[in-house]
């Protein structure tokens, strides 16, 4: 995350290959992600089922951790201004 925040002027290219991966993921359909996330999980060695790692409150947990507050706060910066 600390490399993220250090290199925050990101040239022309950078920006546009972030904001394309952004849309990408954004529009794969739900059941792909959830198929695909538990594979990647599996092949990285993680045990834990999938369901109950979706049952984590996330949201809660980035609300009140300063470092996950300022990295999402910096990854927003290089989108202001790009539709």
């Amino acid at each position: 995350m600390s490399v993220f925040l250090e290199k925050q002027n990101l040239t022309n290219d950078e920006l546009k290959t972030l904001r394309v991966l952004g849309k990408t993921a954004f529009q794969l359909s739900e059941r792909f992600r959830y198929q695909t996330t538990g594979l990647q999980l599996r092949l990285e060695g993680i045990t834990t089922p999938l369901e109950k790692l979706v049952q984590f409150n996330f949201l809660e947990k980035l609300t009140r951790d300063q470092n996950s507050i300022q990295f999402i706060q910096a990854f927003a910066q290089l989108f202001n201004g790009f539709n």
